[in-house]
């Protein structure tokens, strides 16, 4: 906010966290909107034209973005969380402060649990201290790199990125915790505490007003404004609305139909009616790297996450599924593990990549762009892929992966027939999308379907779900 020098005034609240549609702080009231946690503030200033979004789209700030998202807050939650000294003497008193008893004997524990179960998802509570702090040095080192000379990350000016990576540095480096030594480790790069003292200069809170009088005071809050998005979305759905994907089954890569499908099951299940258009170049319509665009009241809305996020603020979808510890795990696991997977199998491994990958990707591209932007986005792909240390896998050991994530959601759906009980919600249809796609995908020397047919339960599934929506599929596409 300081660097876009936007005004506003900054409210210390209890329970801030129960704000948050999505589990981020801090919350954001703007508009009549509430916005939470960095990526859905960036997201609204580049809406806002406050901010390009042509920032959030270079590899850079990808890569760079990873490295704070895939690691060091990873790395919070595991010092926060898992190490029992800092739980007890630092992560226990300060949560149940915000509750009265008996929530405050409870509340902790749950959130516990919670975290657990999503750092196991992401393989890091196999992981030890000195593990999660060999995984800081290696992120520090790429920053260190990425850095070099220059007193930004982008150069001689700070950008969104440089904020994002200040705010973990800084506190890393300046908080002190049992048995917690990860300013020692900050201390190996001079660049990086050069620059988080620059910064700290440059960005002084002494440039925040404090009067009450700015426009984007986070005071009085209503319940109504969890349902809203902006004051321009009308009650009703749109009828208008249009789905915009790429060309047909035989264009678009693993990863894309897995992302399609689910937003289909997605509108399916809320019986809401769009019109499907393949396009080239979808991905470019997206603010955020991700595929299906929704077109609806005016919005371009990007992705399975942001396409949900909007239906919960029409209260078409009750945020409070999104919230509960059964969504969250199963949401980690998708993402954590089979969308990085299919990444993997579409832009690391040579012979997919040859066959099918480049020739699907540059056919959305006339001569000479065909023959640049499928390396240039392969190198991309591969930045972020060794930012989580997918990279360094081997295809065994990525199929091994996609085998763990398959016997977990097999585990968690065991005699039901969807992963709530007997009615699907939300996290069924982003479930399906990956499966069915990982199911019916035929690609060169990779056989994901066999893995997926040693869990009958999930073959069931898939066969339930397609049955009792994707005939309803044509009276979806109005």
């Amino acid at each position: 906010l300081l660097m876009c020098n936007l005004k506003c005034k900054f409210e210390s609240i209890r329970n801030a966290e129960d704000l948050s549609m999505n589990g981020y702080i801090p919350v954001l009231r703007v508009e009549n909107i509430l916005l939470s946690g960095f990526d859905e503030i960036l997201l609204y200033l580049v809406r806002k034209d406050i901010v390009s979004f042509q920032n959030l789209k270079n590899l850079d700030y990808l890569f760079l973005h990873s490295l704070v998202h895939g690691i060091l807050r990873k790395a919070e939650l595991y010092i926060c969380w898992v190490m029992e000294e800092v739980f007890q003497q630092v992560t226990l008193v300060r949560f149940s402060a915000a509750y009265s008893w008996p929530a405050k004997m409870t509340l902790p524990y749950e959130k516990r649990k919670e975290v657990l179960k999503l750092l196991k998802c992401h393989r890091w509570l196999e992981k030890s201290p000195e593990e999660v702090f060999d995984e800081v040095e290696y992120a520090c080192e790429c920053l260190s790199t990425k850095l070099g000379t220059n007193p930004y990350f982008s150069g001689n000016n700070p950008t969104e990125i440089d904020a994002l990576i200040f705010g973990h540095l800084y506190t890393l480096l300046t908080t002190s915790l049992p048995n917690v030594a990860i300013g020692d480790i900050l201390k190996k790069f001079p660049n990086l505490l050069q620059y988080q003292g620059k910064f700290s200069k440059d960005m002084s809170r002494e440039n925040v007003p404090q009067d009450g009088d700015v426009p984007c005071a986070v005071d009085a809050v209503r319940p109504e404004l969890f349902a809203d998005v902006a004051e321009r979305i009308d009650e009703q759905w749109d009828g208008n609305a249009r789905l915009f994907e790429p060309f047909g089954r035989e264009r678009v890569l693993l990863y894309e139909h897995s992302d399609c499908l689910a937003v289909k099951a997605l509108l399916l299940m809320c019986n809401l009616k769009c019109k499907f258009e393949s396009i080239r170049n979808a991905e470019d319509l997206s603010m955020n790297g991700h595929i299906p665009v929704l077109r609806v009241d005016n919005l371009l809305l990007s992705g399975f996450d942001e396409i949900l996020l909007y239906l919960v603020r029409k209260d078409i979808v009750s945020f409070q599924n999104l919230k509960n510890l059964d969504y969250l795990f199963l949401h980690s696991l998708v993402h954590g593990i089979l969308r990085k997977a299919e990444l993997y199998i579409c832009w690391v491994m040579e012979e997919v990549f040859q066959q099918v990958t480049l020739v699907r990707f540059s056919a959305a591209y006339s001569w000479p762009a065909k023959m640049t932007l499928p390396y240039e986005k392969r190198k991309e792909v591969l930045e972020l892929l060794k930012c989580h240390r997918w990279l360094e896998k081997s295809p065994d050991e990525v199929f091994d992966e996609v085998e763990y994530a398959c016997e977990c959601l097999s585990t968690k759906l065991g005699a039901h027939q969807y992963f709530s009980g007997n009615n699907p919600t939300e996290i069924d249809a982003l479930i399906f999308g990956h499966l069915y796609t990982l199911l019916t995908t035929s690609l060169p020397n990779v056989a994901i379907g066999d893995i997926l047919k040693k869990f009958p339960n999930l073959l069931q599934f898939c066969e339930d779900f397609e049955k009792l929506y994707f005939p309803l599929l044509p009276m979806l596409n109005a």
